[in-house]
Order: C-alpha cells, then sequence, then structure tokens
C-alpha cells in the first residue's frame, strides 16, 4: 500500500474607613450579560460553536509514487476493456461489475501514519469487490480524519480503472487562503485574530484547538464570534469569514443597599463604571464611589483599580486604590463635656496584586497571588458639638504589608469546593509614620501620638484561611456551606483586624459591628429551585427562596480595661434572590439574632436589602 509522505471603644468609628474601603475597593466584574450572536450564510457554512463544519473540498496534491509489488508500471494508460471507477455521483448500475483490488495507493496524506492507513484500508482488499467498497474505504479513511479533530479534510476517489487492481485515493486538506472579520465595531479585527492563532492564512483546521479558543473568546460578555467557511477562487483552499456582533465594553452598577456601618447612616449608594478593552488588550479600569444619601457626606469613599492579562498565559496584574473620609457620631462622649462627639478621619489605601497560576492537582486548578499595600490611616479629630473643642483622637499612620495569597478551586458534576489563604505581615520602621509608637502611642506624647491599639508594636503577621462548599441537591436545591477565620500574633490596629456582622457576615446584626483581632466564622444557606413561571412573566424572570444559618466568634488580644474581650455572633432567616431582567436584581434576607452583639440584643429582627441596576 503506498501513501504520501507523513508528516474602636472611642476609637471604633475608624472601622467606617475601614469597612467603606473593604467594600469599594475590589475588582468589580464585567457587568450585564452578552448578546447571542447570529450568523447567516446563503452558499457558506456555518462554524457553531459545538460544531466545526465538515467541508469537502477537491484539491489535487502531491502525487508520490509508490507501487505496489505486482503494479504494471510499464503502461500509465486505461484499458478499453478495464472498468472506469465509478464517481460518488454516478449512478450505481455498475455495482453487479466485480473486480479485485490488490492496494490502495493514497495521495497527500500528511496526518495519519503508514500502519493506520493500512490497517483502515486492509478490509477493503481482495477479490470480487463491488464500486461501493471503494466508497466505503473513501469513506472510513476520511472519518479517521474526523476523528483526529480535521473536518475540512476530505478524501476523493479520482477518475481510473482498476485494471492492476490499484485504487487511488487523493487527501485534500482544505487550508485557509484568507481570514476576514465582518460587522465589528468595537473590538478591532487584529483583536479577534489575535485571540484565535489557530486560525491564520495556511492553516489546517483543527477542530478542538478552534472550538477552545473560539470558547474563550466568546466568553467575553461584550463580543460573540460565529466563523463561516466558504469556497475560495483556489479548489485546494477555503476562505474563513469570522462575523462578529459586539457591544461597546463600557459597563455600570448602581445600587442601594442597608450596609451602613453602626454610628453612620444605614443606607449606602453605591455607583461603579468599567471599561473592559483599553488599548485593545483586554485592559480593564473600573472607577467606584459610596456614598450616605441620607446624609450627605457623612462617609465618603472613592476607588479604583486598573486589570493588566498577560495574554493566554493566565498571568494578571491588579493596581487599586481607594481613599474614604467618615465623619462618625457618638451617642455619648467619652470626655465629660455633655452631648455627643463627632469623629472626624480619612484614610487611603493602594497597592498591587500579582496573580498566577500554579497548575492542576487532580480537578483542583491553584493560582498564587503576591503583592504589597499602601495604607495611610490621617489624622482622626475628635469634635465637641457646640464647644469648638477639637482634640487628636487618632495620629497618623503609614505602612506599607507585604501579602502573599492562595485560591484554590475544584469544580465537578455535584458543584464546587473553593479554598483561601492568605498572610500579610509588616516590620515597624520600614516607614517614617509606621514605627511602634504610631501604632501604640507615644507615651511621652499621648495628646499628639495616642496611637492606635495599646500593645501593638507594629511588626505584625496575619494569617486567614477559608473553605467553601457549593451542593447541587436533587430537585434544582442548592447547599452553600463555607467557613474561615483569621489568626494575628499580637493586637493589630483596626486595617488589620476582623470584621463580623451584616449581609456578607452574620446577618441579623449591623454591618461589622463586631470587631476582634483572632476570628472564626461560619456560614450555611439553602436554595430553592428557581420559580420563572410566575403571573407577572413579562416582570419576573427568576425567583429562588433562601434559608441560612451564620455565626462568628471573635477574640481581642490583650483589651484593655473595660472592653469587651469577646464577641460571639449568631443570627439565623430566610430570604429571596430576584431577577427582574439582564438589568435589574434585588435581594432581601431576613434575619434574627440569636446572641447580643456590641450594637444588637438578641431577638432582634434586621432585613437587609440590596436594589441592584446594572448595564
Amino acid at each position: 500500500m503506498g501513501v504520501g509522505d507523513k508528516r474602636c471603644g472611642w476609637k471604633e468609628p475608624l472601622a467606617v474607613i475601614i469597612v467603606s474601603l473593604a467594600i469599594a475597593s475590589g475588582i468589580a466584574p464585567a457587568y450585564g450579560e452578552g448578546p447571542a450572536p447570529t450568523g447567516k450564510a446563503s452558499s457558506t457554512t456555518a462554524v457553531r460553536a459545538a460544531d466545526i463544519p465538515k467541508a469537502s473540498p477537491s484539491r489535487n496534491g502531491d502525487v508520490k509514487t509508490v507501487a505496489a509489488a505486482d503494479r504494471n508500471t510499464s503502461s500509465s494508460r486505461p484499458s478499453k476493456a478495464a472498468p472506469a471507477v465509478r464517481q460518488p455521483d454516478q449512478p450505481e448500475s455498475d455495482d453487479h461489475v466485480t473486480f479485485t483490488i490488490k492496494d490502495f495507493f493514497v495521495q497527500g496524506n500528511n496526518l495519519l501514519p503508514p500502519e493506520r492507513i493500512d490497517s483502515l484500508l486492509e478490509p477493503f482488499i481482495g477479490k470480487s469487490r463491488r464500486f461501493n467498497d471503494i466508497e466505503k474505504a473513501r469513506a472510513t479513511l476520511e472519518q479517521a480524519y474526523r476523528e483526529l479533530g480535521y473536518p475540512t479534510i476530505a478524501v476523493t476517489v479520482p477518475e481510473q480503472t482498476v485494471e492492476f487492481g490499484i485504487i487511488t485515493l487523493t487527501v485534500t486538506e482544505g487550508r485557509l487562503k484568507t481570514i476576514d472579520v465582518t460587522d465589528n465595531w468595537w473590538f478591532s479585527s487584529a483583536y479577534i485574530k489575535n485571540k484565535l492563532p489557530a486560525v491564520k492564512p495556511g492553516a489546517l483546521l483543527h477542530e478542538p484547538t478552534v472550538l477552545k479558543q473560539l470558547d474563550t473568546l466568546n466568553a467575553n460578555p461584550d463580543l460573540k464570534v460565529v466563523p463561516v467557511l466558504k469556497t475560495s477562487d483556489n479548489p485546494e483552499q477555503l476562505n474563513l469569514e469570522l462575523k462578529a456582533k459586539d457591544r461597546p465594553p463600557l459597563h455600570g452598577k448602581v445600587e442601594l443597599n442597608n450596609r451602613g456601618v453602626p454610628t453612620t447612616p444605614r443606607l449606602r449608594l453605591n455607583a461603579a463604571v468599567q471599561y473592559t478593552n483599553l488599548f485593545d488588550a483586554d485592559h480593564a479600569i473600573t472607577l467606584q464611589t459610596s456614598q450616605t444619601p441620607q446624609d450627605w457626606g457623612a462617609v465618603e469613599v472613592y476607588s479604583g483599580n486598573y486589570y493588566i492579562p498577560f495574554g493566554a498565559s493566565e498571568h494578571q496584574l491588579v493596581f487599586y486604590g481607594a481613599t474614604a473620609r467618615s465623619r462618625a457620631q457618638l451617642d455619648s462622649s467619652p470626655i465629660p463635656t455633655g452631648g455627643g462627639l463627632d469623629i472626624i478621619g480619612n484614610s487611603t489605601i493602594a497597592g498591587f496584586r500579582y496573580q498566577f497560576p500554579l497548575g492542576m492537582t487532580g480537578s483542583l486548578r491553584h493560582q498564587l497571588s503576591v503583592g504589597v499595600d499602601y495604607k495611610h490611616l490621617g489624622r482622626s479629630n475628635a469634635e465637641l458639638p457646640g464647644t469648638g473643642i477639637s482634640v487628636t483622637a487618632t495620629n497618623p499612620l503609614t505602612y506599607t504589608p507585604a501579602s502573599l495569597g492562595y485560591t484554590g478551586l475544584a469544580r465537578d458534576e455535584q458543584g464546587y469546593t473553593k479554598l483561601t489563604a492568605t498572610t500579610r505581615g509588616y516590620i515597624a520602621g520600614i516607614m517614617p509614620e509606621g514605627d511602634k509608637d504610631h501604632f501604640a502611642g507615644d507615651p511621652n506624647d499621648p495628646l499628639e501620638t495616642p496611637g492606635f491599639r495599646k500593645g501593638s508594636s507594629g511588626s505584625f503577621i496575619v494569617v486567614q484561611g477559608g473553605i467553601e462548599r457549593y451542593q447541587v441537591l436533587p430537585g434544582d436545591f442548592g447547599l452553600t456551606a463555607k467557613a474561615d477565620g483569621q489568626w494575628v500574633n499580637e493586637p493589630v490596629v483596626p486595617t488589620e483586624q476582623y470584621f463580623a456582622g451584616g449581609m456578607e457576615s452574620v446577618r441579623g446584626y449591623r454591618e461589622f459591628e463586631a470587631v476582634g483581632d483572632n476570628a472564626a466564622h461560619a456560614t450555611i444557606e439553602a436554595v430553592s429551585p428557581a420559580l420563572n413561571k410566575l403571573p407577572l412573566e413579562h416582570v419576573s424572570r427568576s425567583l429562588r427562596f433562601v434559608a441560612f444559618y451564620d455565626t462568628a466568634y471573635l477574640w481581642i488580644r490583650q483589651p484593655v480595661p473595660g472592653q469587651v474581650g469577646h464577641w460571639y455572633l449568631q443570627g439565623t432567616g430566610v430570604g429571596f434572590r430576584l431577577t427582574v431582567s439582564d438589568y435589574l436584581r434585588f435581594r432581601y434576607d431576613a434575619a434574627w439574632t440569636l446572641n447580643s452583639g456590641p450594637f444588637t440584643p438578641a431577638g432582634s429582627y434586621y432585613g437587609h436589602f440590596s436594589l441592584e441596576a446594572v448595564f
């Protein structure tokens, strides 16, 4: 057989600043969903994400002169008495004719090894063969290329005779001649082509590779691409059109919730805007703000981040920054002057995170991140209403902790498991305003440098860890269980403490009303099936109900006299998640406290809500 070549007590209002920064400085995802692309062609073949079409162009490859042992090479002109091989589109009137097939000669093959071709075509060699045996051999060989993932490869039977019992099969690869991007407005043609490196002039389409790259490209909510194969003026090649449907990579979100921390207004109005394709390179910038609509200026937070991906390597670099100003009111003053006490302060946090994958262990995908933060807590002043008197509540503090983080994610048919671990630390004295006296206070100048935390040396280590499991239950029910905690080596300043209470912590309590150095937290939440068929079908798309139990235990290291050394929070309740449309979502949790917290008695009710509009 022949083949072709193979080829804070009173300092605790500082939590207002810290919590506000924590809420607003995260990386916001792209909001909204991408449009479903449509691809339409009359004489063309649309390549769907699930199935690249099987095109069969006609092409003559280089014929390799390989003769069978008993082949008569003295004449290449067909004998008049020898039957010609019937082409597939010819009538089957000659099916009664029989002949001997001694061997097959395959020309144009660059992928299958000779021994593989031998094994595929061996069953069709022998005496008393018919024309349909040749067609079966052709289809078998073509199917072998399909199974390798090459849908544009075609096997044809050229016109010939069976005089010598040698049947020639021609392999046509159907390589790409041109690639054109059409209907794209917001994403350049170069951007789309760069995302599909397997699709280029002269390339042979490998279905698994192309589908993987298409899936990655179409994961962008603002862009959908449908490949369309077309014949070219060269019968040996194909043209490919990449039909795009895109929209501006600009997104926004406005949210109203009641996640205000104690001593500040309850309502928060958050807004964010994001652009996700700067420089045509998937760079993303996000700007956010958080305000208090009940008392404008009581809390003001402004933050932003800049995201840089590094191609297909999954390495990422994120820069971020946030600044906050807070005016917290205490009902009573620790200074015996009568009336309330206003604590006014500001803070700034900036830094970067470099994230990169560490491979996989079974189904568990590992990711590591390293980074450094710049944290500056400005001077906080205590103003006595009606007196004009202002005293220093906290001195400035600046320090730069380094961090190392790990994330592990394993998905399976029944849900997913997520692991997280973070450690960060700082050595006192690295920054001029980050020595021991700025952390713990200067005993020689307590009025100007009262410090942030008695007993702190400024050299600290914080270790955090967590585990989360989402389990799919029968009947489309779901169950989420997660636990996390923190350990520190010494008393730490508020920006490094653990806060508990609120919508994402222990429901029933005010947002982050309890604080501790060491902490343990757990949540379990059951979710009902989605109820999509409601009386107002044109209004409601999805409704799910939830039932939950949250708990947290927090310890204070070296509490000062009169300070509570630990807090034990427990909350339980029910709620729902309503998706009105792709652009409007509402969440409500009705929760009751089981234990007393710093601001909330046992048995209290609190309704947590969030109304979110996205575009």
